[in-house]
């Protein structure tokens, strides 16, 4: 048996088409997502209508709750922020998850308010990439904030 180093590559390297490659990878590979955020996901489908949008994937938790994940293997945008939102209410998702690569600060920072707000109210709908700790709340517009390699 030969045991390697494993080592870290650019996710379009594997996936070079987000759509044909990495959704539908993620699809057939639900519980390695799940056993990454702590959340059990099941019934995956791809490409759901939401009005004239498309979710990349909707699952289910255990409660049978719609799960929506939106996947952006590049660098974050308003587009993609504005799609997860969207999807979340249009499925009225009790989670929105939201796979990206390379988030840009002032995403993360909208991103941890929302999940704030939504502590603070006792429901979580949003489950970030990123460890818990992420609750926090954030400094208003930083100019530094990065993920930790480890949960990238």
């Amino acid at each position: 048996m030969t045991i390697e180093r494993l080592e870290r590559v650019p996710l379009r390297m594997v996936w070079p088409n987000e759509a044909y490659g990495f959704t539908p990878w993620l699809e057939e590979n639900l519980d390695v997502l799940g056993d990454a955020i702590g959340l059990e996901l099941a019934n995956a489908e791809r490409e759901q209508a939401a009005g004239t949008f498309s979710v990349d994937l909707v699952a289910e938790d255990l409660a049978g709750n719609p799960v929506i994940i939106e996947n952006q293997l590049g660098k974050s945008d308003h587009d993609h922020l504005g799609k997860l939102l969207t999807y979340q209410v249009a499925f009225q998702a009790s989670t929105a998850i939201w796979l990206v690569s390379d988030p840009r600060p002032e995403h993360v920072a909208v991103i941890q308010d929302k999940m704030l707000r939504y502590l603070e109210a006792g429901t979580l709908p949003l489950a970030a990439a990123c460890p818990p700790h992420w609750l926090d709340r954030p400094p208003r517009w930083p100019s530094a904030m990065s993920c930790p390699a480890s949960a990238a």
